[in-house]
C-alpha cells in the first residue's frame, strides 16, 4: 500500500485526509479488483477543485468516481456519466456506486440521484487507487468509511451505510 493521506477526524470514525497536491492510497494487486457487479462506497468531505480530481479508481480499467468542480462522474465501463453534484465545503455526504449486470445505481445521503445501462462486462483492474488516477487529478477531500464490495448492494444495503453516519 502506497500512501501520503494523513489521518483526520471523520464521519463515522477515523478518516484520510487527502491534501490535492500528492495524497494518495494505491492497493496493487493482480486480480481482487477484477469485478464485474460491484458497490464503491465513501463519506466524503470535498474542499475546492476545479479540475478533475479522483476519488477512487480501479487502474487499467477505469472503475472510477471522478470530481470535475462540484459535479460528480462516474467513468469507465458503464460510460461517463455526470451523476450528481457536492458543492465544495458543503459537508459530509455520503456517496455509493453500484453495478448489478449491465446496469449501475449511484446514491447520495441514502437516495438514488442516477440509473443507467450499458455497462460492460470487461473488467482488468490491477490496482485500486484513492485519491488519484495514475499520479495526477489528486483529490483535495477527507475520506472516511471507505469500502468496496464484490456484489451489488440492495438499497436497503446502501441506506444503512448512510444512516451509520447521520
Amino acid at each position: 500500500m502506497g500512501g501520503g493521506a494523513t489521518p483526520t477526524t471523520g464521519q463515522i470514525g477515523q478518516a484520510f485526509d487527502f491534501d490535492g497536491i500528492n495524497d494518495k492510497v494505491t492497493l496493487s494487486h493482480a486480480t481482487a479488483f477484477d469485478l464485474t457487479d460491484f458497490t464503491y462506497s465513501v463519506w466524503i468531505k470535498k474542499r475546492t477543485g476545479s479540475s478533475w480530481r479522483t476519488v477512487m479508481d480501479i487502474n487499467n480499467d477505469g472503475q472510477s468516481l471522478v470530481f470535475s468542480g462540484d459535479t460528480l462522474y462516474i467513468y469507465g465501463r458503464c460510460g461517463a456519466h455526470a451523476v450528481t453534484s457536492v458543492a465544495s465545503g458543503s459537508g459530509w455526504h455520503h456517496l455509493a456506486w453500484r453495478v448489478s449486470g449491465s446496469n449501475y445505481y449511484v446514491y447520495k445521503d441514502g437516495a438514488q440521484v442516477a440509473t443507467g445501462s450499458g455497462c460492460s462486462a470487461s473488467v482488468n483492474g490491477s490496482a485500486f487507487n484513492v485519491g488519484h488516477w495514475m499520479n495526477s487529478q489528486w483529490l483535495n477531500a477527507s475520506l472516511d468509511d471507505l469500502r468496496v464490495y464484490s456484489r451489488a448492494l440492495s438499497v436497503e444495503e446502501i441506506q444503512q451505510l448512510y444512516n451509520m453516519g447521520r
